[in-house]
């Protein structure tokens, strides 16, 4: 479940995205297809330490700012890890 949920957005699929920095994760609610998912950074990646807001971009990226961490995580619109920016 969520801990410390704090930024939220949708995507023009019919999901909600929630940052969570106590769960350390993106709680992804796909309201068409009834599913739930939870999307974190791959074990090779730098972990997310305080997610703080997520954002959906016109290109179809999710990104996520990490407030410890210092940088913005980018997902692919299936979970797929993209990379860090900053």
């Amino acid at each position: 479940g969520m801990v410390s949920p704090l930024g939220v957005c949708t995507d023009d699929s019919d999901r909600v995205f929630i940052a969570d920095a106590g769960a350390q994760a993106v709680h992804v609610f796909d309201l068409s297809k009834q599913r739930y998912r939870q999307w974190t950074p791959p074990k090779d990646a730098p972990r997310f330490q305080q997610p703080v807001a997520v954002a959906y971009d016109p290109a179809g990226r999710v990104l996520v700012s990490d407030s410890a961490e210092g940088a913005v995580f980018a997902f692919g619109t299936d979970g797929s890890f993209l990379g860090v920016l900053g």
